[in-house]
């Protein structure tokens, strides 16, 4: 997790059984909520880590799978939306 206060913070992982999924959630006054993030392989994706520098300018690093292994995943959160850089 990391957050810039208390009623800002994001926490990272991924979902799934079978195929893993990013999972983002970030923190309000108001409570947690499910944040859309992007996927990039249809094999699995996971975010591992995720800084947070000011409300627009998030982090969120993992990997995802390929058909002949894993390559880094960096996410990009830019006060609206994330995607992958």
């Amino acid at each position: 997790m990391s957050g810039t206060s208390s009623n800002d913070v994001w926490a990272v992982g991924s979902t799934g059984v079978s195929s893993l999924k990013t999972l983002i959630e970030h923190r309000t006054g108001t409570g947690w909520a499910k944040v859309t993030s992007p996927n990039p392989s249809t094999r699995g994706d996971q975010l591992l880590g995720v800084a947070a520098l000011t409300s627009i300018d998030a982090w969120a690093v993992g990997y995802y799978a390929t058909g002949s292994g894993h390559r880094t995943l960096i996410e990009h959160w830019n006060g609206t939306a994330w995607s992958v850089k």
